[in-house]
Protein backbone atom coordinates (compact mmCIF):
# COMPACT_ATOMS: atom_id res chain seq x y z
CA UNK A 1 0.00 0.00 0.00
CA UNK A 2 1.32 3.82 -0.45
CA UNK A 3 1.08 5.79 2.33
CA UNK A 4 2.31 9.03 0.57
CA UNK A 5 0.37 10.11 -2.46
CA UNK A 6 -0.92 13.52 -3.00
CA UNK A 7 -0.07 16.11 -0.66
CA UNK A 8 2.65 18.69 -1.64
CA UNK A 9 5.90 19.06 -0.41
CA UNK A 10 5.07 22.22 1.53
CA UNK A 11 2.59 20.72 3.59
CA UNK A 12 2.84 18.86 7.24
CA UNK A 13 0.43 15.49 6.86
CA UNK A 14 -0.71 13.28 9.84
CA UNK A 15 -0.96 9.48 9.22
CA UNK A 16 -2.40 7.02 11.31
CA UNK A 17 -0.92 3.79 10.94
CA UNK A 18 -2.61 0.15 12.07
CA UNK A 19 0.46 -2.49 12.26
CA UNK A 20 -0.21 -6.25 10.65
CA UNK A 21 0.08 -7.16 14.84
CA UNK A 22 0.42 -6.26 18.12
CA UNK A 23 4.02 -4.87 18.81
CA UNK A 24 5.65 -4.68 22.40
CA UNK A 25 7.18 -0.78 23.27
CA UNK A 26 10.56 -2.16 22.73
CA UNK A 27 9.66 -3.53 18.89
CA UNK A 28 8.08 -0.04 18.17
CA UNK A 29 10.95 1.50 18.91
CA UNK A 30 12.94 -0.05 16.21
CA UNK A 31 10.17 -0.09 13.87
CA UNK A 32 9.54 4.05 14.10
CA UNK A 33 11.29 7.23 14.61
CA UNK A 34 10.74 8.83 17.46
CA UNK A 35 10.52 12.58 16.57
CA UNK A 36 7.59 11.80 13.90
CA UNK A 37 5.52 9.53 16.13
CA UNK A 38 3.30 11.68 17.81
CA UNK A 39 0.12 9.01 19.64
CA UNK A 40 0.63 5.62 20.41
CA UNK A 41 -2.75 2.92 20.37
CA UNK A 42 -2.78 0.22 22.23
CA UNK A 43 -4.79 -2.99 22.03
CA UNK A 44 -7.68 -2.51 24.63
CA UNK A 45 -10.57 -3.70 22.55
CA UNK A 46 -12.68 -6.27 24.76
CA UNK A 47 -12.93 -9.95 22.90
CA UNK A 48 -16.47 -9.54 23.16
CA UNK A 49 -16.27 -6.61 21.40
CA UNK A 50 -14.20 -7.97 18.83
CA UNK A 51 -16.06 -11.27 18.35
CA UNK A 52 -19.69 -9.35 17.66
CA UNK A 53 -18.03 -7.27 15.12
CA UNK A 54 -16.43 -10.19 13.45
CA UNK A 55 -19.78 -11.84 13.92
CA UNK A 56 -21.50 -9.23 12.05
CA UNK A 57 -19.29 -8.57 9.51
CA UNK A 58 -19.69 -12.73 8.75
CA UNK A 59 -23.42 -12.41 8.59
CA UNK A 60 -22.94 -9.81 6.12
CA UNK A 61 -24.42 -6.95 8.44
CA UNK A 62 -22.58 -4.08 8.58
CA UNK A 63 -20.04 -3.60 10.93
CA UNK A 64 -19.37 -0.68 13.41
CA UNK A 65 -15.97 0.58 13.10
CA UNK A 66 -14.33 1.32 16.41
CA UNK A 67 -14.88 4.66 17.44
CA UNK A 68 -12.97 7.41 19.11
CA UNK A 69 -14.37 6.35 22.37
CA UNK A 70 -13.31 3.28 22.78
CA UNK A 71 -9.92 3.50 21.51
CA UNK A 72 -6.71 4.00 23.63
CA UNK A 73 -3.81 5.32 23.52
CA UNK A 74 -1.24 8.08 24.58
CA UNK A 75 0.74 11.26 23.58
CA UNK A 76 4.13 10.21 22.69
CA UNK A 77 6.75 13.44 22.65
CA UNK A 78 8.90 12.35 20.43
CA UNK A 79 11.22 15.44 20.86
CA UNK A 80 13.06 13.88 23.71
CA UNK A 81 12.66 10.53 24.06
CA UNK A 82 10.08 7.68 23.66
CA UNK A 83 7.18 7.58 26.00
CA UNK A 84 6.36 4.31 27.74
CA UNK A 85 3.31 2.78 27.83
CA UNK A 86 3.52 3.57 32.00
CA UNK A 87 1.94 6.54 31.58
CA UNK A 88 -1.12 5.57 30.18
CA UNK A 89 -1.49 3.00 32.82
CA UNK A 90 -0.83 5.81 35.03
CA UNK A 91 -3.45 8.17 33.89
CA UNK A 92 -6.20 5.37 33.52
CA UNK A 93 -5.51 4.20 37.20
CA UNK A 94 -5.13 8.18 38.24
CA UNK A 95 -7.76 8.93 41.37
CA UNK A 96 -8.44 11.95 39.69
CA UNK A 97 -10.99 10.17 36.97
CA UNK A 98 -14.86 10.25 38.27
CA UNK A 99 -17.58 9.13 37.05
CA UNK A 100 -18.06 7.82 33.36
CA UNK A 101 -14.18 8.44 32.92
CA UNK A 102 -13.45 6.60 35.81
CA UNK A 103 -15.84 3.40 34.89
CA UNK A 104 -14.20 3.62 31.54
CA UNK A 105 -10.51 3.50 32.89
CA UNK A 106 -11.35 0.63 35.26
CA UNK A 107 -12.55 -1.30 32.30
CA UNK A 108 -9.65 -0.66 29.67
CA UNK A 109 -7.43 -1.43 32.72
CA UNK A 110 -9.67 -4.64 33.12
CA UNK A 111 -8.95 -5.37 29.20
CA UNK A 112 -5.21 -4.67 29.78
CA UNK A 113 -4.95 -7.11 32.29
CA UNK A 114 -6.28 -9.84 30.66
CA UNK A 115 -3.24 -10.71 29.19
CA UNK A 116 -1.05 -8.85 31.76
CA UNK A 117 -2.18 -9.40 35.10
CA UNK A 118 0.47 -7.26 36.48
CA UNK A 119 0.28 -4.58 34.08
CA UNK A 120 4.22 -4.82 33.25
CA UNK A 121 4.19 -1.56 30.59
CA UNK A 122 7.02 -3.75 28.36
CA UNK A 123 3.98 -6.35 27.88
CA UNK A 124 1.45 -3.93 26.58
CA UNK A 125 0.10 -4.63 23.16
CA UNK A 126 0.83 -1.63 21.00
CA UNK A 127 -1.43 -1.45 17.61
CA UNK A 128 -1.10 1.61 16.04
CA UNK A 129 0.31 4.75 16.18
CA UNK A 130 0.07 8.33 13.98
CA UNK A 131 3.16 10.20 12.77
CA UNK A 132 3.58 13.52 11.53
CA UNK A 133 5.79 15.32 8.97
CA UNK A 134 6.43 16.58 5.69
CA UNK A 135 5.39 13.58 2.57
CA UNK A 136 9.01 13.34 2.14
CA UNK A 137 10.15 12.73 5.73
CA UNK A 138 7.05 10.26 6.23
CA UNK A 139 8.44 8.32 3.03
CA UNK A 140 10.16 5.95 5.07
CA UNK A 141 7.18 4.17 6.22
CA UNK A 142 5.74 3.56 2.56
CA UNK A 143 4.69 -0.01 2.00
CA UNK A 144 6.69 -1.25 5.16
CA UNK A 145 5.05 -5.17 6.06
CA UNK A 146 4.21 -4.13 9.60
CA UNK A 147 1.80 -1.56 8.24
CA UNK A 148 -1.28 -2.98 7.71
CA UNK A 149 -3.08 0.10 7.04
CA UNK A 150 -2.51 3.93 7.05
CA UNK A 151 -4.93 6.70 6.76
CA UNK A 152 -4.10 10.55 6.23
CA UNK A 153 -5.58 13.04 8.83
CA UNK A 154 -4.92 16.52 9.07
CA UNK A 155 -2.92 18.56 6.35
CA UNK A 156 -1.65 21.59 6.82
CA UNK A 157 0.52 24.29 5.51
CA UNK A 158 4.01 23.91 6.76
CA UNK A 159 4.94 27.76 7.51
Amino acid sequence: HKIIDGPESDKYVEYALSFDHAYSYKEIQKLLDKKDTKWIWVDAESDEDIESKNEREANGEPSEPFYRGNIFGYQNDGESKWQSPQFLINTLKSSELYGHYKDTANNTLKILKKDNPKLRPEKVKIIGAVVTGTPSELKKYQNKKFIRASSLGATIDQY
